[in-house]
């Protein structure tokens, strides 16, 4: 998942258990894994 560009990283605060992935501009797919599986994901504008 940690491709060139993807800015894979944890999130903070209210969203520390969440994931983040860049996707284009100022958006982002976000997600929580539970085990080996991606849960919660939304797709927004982060920024």
């Amino acid at each position: 998942m940690n491709y060139p560009g993807s800015d894979f990283h944890g999130l903070e605060g209210n969203l520390k258990d969440f994931y983040s992935v860049h996707v284009s501009g100022n958006w982002v797919v976000i997600f929580r894994f539970e085990g080996n599986n991606a849960y919660d994901v939304n797709y927004l504008d982060y920024h």
